[in-house]
């Protein structure tokens, strides 16, 4: 067995390392990993050098290939090199011909840092809408792809609310895999009670090509034994071959931010079992999370480990297999990964109104403007409703004008217009009210305990039940009841005898 490596460009670099042990591992709510034990000699590595192997895979630019005795490329998923580092060497300091250093060499595949990792780490600020949150985890489509039993439950959830029956969804500077996360990991809110498909977590694949991508997945049995796809994820441990034995561990959570996470696992071995093309392209396929034991009381797999290595008689490789799994109670405990929603606070500018409707269409700048990813349909706030909601203070922004949003992030809840944001300088001086279109006024019995001097500075006309009232600078004239009163140059005259 050898390891070759290439730029991810595609191009070969010439170095390969002869294989101690290649170890596969897929671990749920992580991606694939590999680790790659080699010997080098001191002298160099066929035509290259472990030092400019380690200076070339710290900038993430080196893919690992494993491949057979006989030279083929293996059956195992590529990994981006993201760490070399010295075990070991042999030999006496300062001979020459005689040393070897033991390497480990990290390789991912489907986590940081491989190309599609990278791509997907680009901050987007956009407006995402379904009635469903399939429809929702589906714009999210670049960043991982719904398991498809998870994705049919999930498009019976409808989050939807008027005016558009949609359910919105604000990506503001995050990735596509970051807004994911967050959706799922909160998508329980929608639901009265915890739903059976809960919790979800990513995790690595390998599809047909060998391609290792994200993947979401839900940990539930029941979920599975719901969609009539938990036969096909159970082990059989009957049927596995090899030397087998369990014993008891303890699964760390690596990507843990605080180092936590430690349970217990118990974890299944079988060691010496010969290599076997067919059964391995089977099981590298297997999508986590797996199940031991029937429908009833079984546990949750929450990492595989396959190892291969040389056995030393002809070109045979050997393979032991490792399997570490949780109580389904403890599984679904540990990666209930919940967070709160994330609020967003923003400003946009109102291209749609309307002077009865409560809601406004609003444009938010630079936000992408495909599939209109930068419109949002936002309800208006109001200080006083009245009694039944429909009445109170009714103002609208007009068309063109700035105004400030809130989100609480809940998936379904409305985004919220607060009001104009004052941009410019007022034509008045504050306190002061302003409106230029006509405005309406329905007020029930009231009473004011007093009033200063209240001064019009241009000519006024009140109705009274259609009867006209008007003031000039020149004269004022009050007319009602068939009587009519002028008061102009210091004379009252009356409209009857």
């Amino acid at each position: 067995m050898f390891l070759g490596f290439e730029s991810e460009s595609g191009e070969t670099i010439n170095v390969e390392l002869p294989l101690e042990s290649v170890s596969v591992q897929r671990e749920l709510g992580a991606g694939i990993r590999l680790f790659a034990y080699a010997y080098s000699p001191a002298e160099g590595l066929q035509g290259g050098d472990f030092g400019e192997l380690a200076r070339r895979a710290s900038r993430g630019r080196i893919v690992g290939v494993v491949r057979d005795p006989g030279g083929r490329e293996f059956d195992c998923p590529k990994g981006t090199i993201t760490g070399v580092e010295l075990l070991a060497s042999t030999g006496r300091p300062g001979e020459t011909g005689n040393q070897s250093h033991r390497i480990q060499i990290r390789m991912a595949g489907g986590v940081r840092p491989d190309a599609n990792r990278q791509a997907d780490a680009t901050a987007r600020w956009r407006v995402l809408r379904g009635e469903t949150l399939q429809a929702l985890a589906a714009k999210c489509s670049s960043a991982a792809r719904l398991d498809r039993s998870l994705e049919l439950i999930l498009s019976r959830v409808r989050v939807g609310a008027p005016p558009d029956s949609d359910a919105v969804l604000i990506q503001a500077g995050v990735s596509d895999r970051e807004l994911l996360r967050r959706l799922l990991t909160h998508s329980q809110w929608t639901q009265t009670r915890v739903p059976t498909w809960w919790p979800l977590v990513f995790t690595g694949v390998v599809n047909d090509r060998c391609e290792s991508t994200w993947s979401v997945q839900s940990v539930s049995k029941r979920a599975h034994v719901n969609g009539r796809t938990f036969e096909g994820r159970r082990v059989r441990t009957e049927e596995m071959s090899g030397r087998y034995s369990t014993y008891l561990g303890r699964r760390v959570n690596e990507d843990s931010p605080e180092g936590e996470g430690e349970v217990a696992c118990v974890a299944h071995r079988w060691d010496a079992r010969a290599y076997d093309a067919d059964a391995w392209k089977r099981w590298r396929g297997a999508a986590l999370p797996l199940f031991v034991g029937g429908a009833e009381g079984a546990a949750v797999v929450v990492r595989t480990t396959d190892e291969f290595f040389p056995t030393g008689r002809d070109s045979s490789m050997g393979w032991n297999t490792t399997i570490e799994t949780m109580p389904e109670d403890v599984a679904l405990l540990h990666y209930q990964d919940c967070e709160p929603p994330h609020a967003w606070i923003g400003e946009g500018v109102v291209r749609e109104r309307d002077a009865r409707n409560p809601w406004l269409t609003v444009e938010l700048p630079r936000f992408e403007s495909a599939d209109s990813g930068n419109l949002v349909r936002a309800r208006l706030v109001t200080s006083y409703g009245g009694s039944d909601g429909n009445g109170g203070v009714n103002l609208v922004p007009e068309v063109g004008t700035a105004v400030a949003l809130w989100w609480s992030g809940v998936v379904g809840a409305p985004v919220l217009a607060h009001g104009n944001v004052r941009n410019e300088v007022a034509r008045l001086p504050a306190p002061s009210w302003n409106i230029e279109t006509p405005w309406e006024m329905d007020i029930s019995k009231g009473h004011v305990h007093s009033i200063g001097e209240l001064g019009v500075d241009s000519p006024l006309t009140v109705k009274v039940n259609g009867t006209s009232v008007h003031t000039a600078t020149e004269g004022m004239e009050l007319e009602g009841n068939g009587g009519k009163l002028e008061l102009k140059s210091g004379k009252v005259r009356t409209g009857r005898a």
